[in-house]
């Protein structure tokens, strides 16, 4: 939801699976959705890799659309997790953080952090303000915390962005 409660964007599957279970979609499409008057109206402003059960979860923030991807890496090995925004007409996709072999990517209600499974593991990171390049968490350049021992599953932060809630098992 955008702060003011006028538009939304979703996440609709591509239909190409044979199953109606959407961990099995192979693609998603953007869906922006607008109040209006009359109701609501969609426009499809982009589109999503499936990702199995971690599917990208869009947000607004900041007049843009955010979302995780997925990009290859070399040959043989696992892709890199990315954290992207998109104006919200679905141009100018801009590359914020890359975390290798992250799971999951979720950024605080507020995006001054962010949430992320590496390794079975949850950790948090403060959120780097854009600077025109994006960021390696993994690197060691911005603040960051492994906060489980067993193991963190399923992130999101409650609504007030100060607490991390996670599943174990």
């Amino acid at each position: 939801w955008s702060p003011d409660g006028s538009q939304l964007v979703v996440l609709r599957g591509g239909g190409g699976s044979v199953s109606v279970d959407l961990n099995a979609e192979p693609w998603f499409e953007i869906v922006l959705l607008s109040r209006t008057r009359k109701g609501w109206d969609s426009r499809v402003v982009g589109t999503a890799g499936g990702a199995g059960p971690r599917a990208a979860r869009p947000r607004i923030h900041d007049n843009r659309i955010w979302l995780t991807r997925h990009r290859g890496t070399a040959p043989r090995q696992p892709s890199e997790t990315i954290l992207v925004s998109m104006s919200m007409d679905g141009t100018d996709e801009r590359v914020h953080l890359v975390i290798a072999g992250a799971e999951e990517v979720v950024p605080s209600p507020d995006f001054t952090r962010v949430a992320y499974k590496l390794e079975h593991q949850a950790h948090v990171a403060a959120m780097p303000s854009w600077g025109g390049s994006e960021v390696d968490i993994t690197s060691g350049s911005v603040p960051s915390r492994k906060i489980t021992s067993l193991v963190g599953d399923w992130l999101s932060w409650a609504p007030d962005g100060e607490t991390l809630l996670w599943v174990e098992g």
